[in-house]
């Protein structure tokens, strides 16, 4: 038996999250090169600044409107490879949508 989804009342959030990727052949874009342009703060240490702008992804647009900061973990010794990101919470009836640090390692790869 074949499955299928579209019909009215059958397109759930996830399903329309699968269903995205599959039309725009992306799993995540954003809407120009300087939206959420990462950059450092000087004045505050492990601080991140990121750029307002907007993008999509997984059924979910994301448009931030104003600069966002981002702070990090204190790297023990040596140098540390981190990631800014935006963490999707898939709660039913309305999920949210944060800007969070990941920890990374001092390998130069993303972190999980």
């Amino acid at each position: 038996m074949a499955s299928f989804y579209g019909f009215d009342g059958q397109l759930t959030e996830e399903r329309f999250s699968q269903l995205s990727r599959l039309m725009s052949g992306l799993d995540v874009t954003v809407g120009s090169v300087d939206a959420w342009r990462a950059s450092a703060v000087a004045s505050q240490d492990r601080t991140v600044s990121v750029a307002p702008g907007a993008g999509w992804g997984y059924g979910i647009t994301i448009e931030s409107t104003t600069v966002e900061t981002v702070k990090f973990d204190p790297v023990s010794s040596g140098s540390r490879y981190d990631l800014v990101a935006w963490r999707l919470d898939w709660a039913p009836h309305g999920g949210t949508v944060q800007l969070v640090a990941v920890q990374g390692s001092a390998i130069d790869t993303v972190p999980a």
